[in-house]
C-alpha cells in the first residue's frame, strides 16, 4: 500500500513548557526552539501544581503524536478467531515502550 506523506499542520516539536509564569498566573508552552513562540497557555484558577500539570501534558503532544503513529504504522494481523493484534519486531518495540515510557514521564513531571 502505497502512503503520501501529509503535511504536518501544527507547531513542529518539540515543545517546552516555560520556566516562569506570566502576570495574571499562566504558564506558557512554546516551541523549543529558541524561536519564543507561544503555542499556549495552561493555567488553574486555584490549584498551581495542576496548572504546571497541564502544562506538562500539552508540551507532550508532538511526542505522543509521532509515538501513536508509530503504533498505527505497525502491522495488523488477526488470529483465527478473527482479534486483531499488532505484529512489530521485538527491537522496535523495545524502542517504541522505552519511548512512549519516557514521554509518560515527562508528562507527570516525574523526570
Amino acid at each position: 500500500m502505497a502512503t503520501t506523506e501529509q503535511k504536518v499542520m501544527h507547531t513542529p516539536g518539540p515543545w517546552k513548557v516555560a520556566d516562569t509564569q506570566n502576570a495574571t498566573g499562566s504558564i506558557g508552552i512554546g516551541a523549543a526552539d529558541g524561536s519564543g513562540y507561544q503555542i499556549a497557555q495552561a493555567s488553574c484558577r486555584f490549584d498551581d501544581a495542576e496548572r504546571d500539570a497541564n502544562a506538562r501534558l500539552i508540551a507532550q503532544a508532538p511526542k505522543m503524536l509521532l509515538l501513536l503513529k508509530a503504533v498505527l504504522a505497525c502491522e495488523t494481523h488477526h488470529d483465527e478467531q478473527g482479534h486483531a493484534y499488532l505484529r512489530v519486531p521485538a527491537r522496535s518495540l523495545a524502542d517504541l515502550g522505552c519511548a512512549i515510557h519516557y514521554a509518560v514521564i515527562e508528562a507527570e513531571g516525574k523526570e
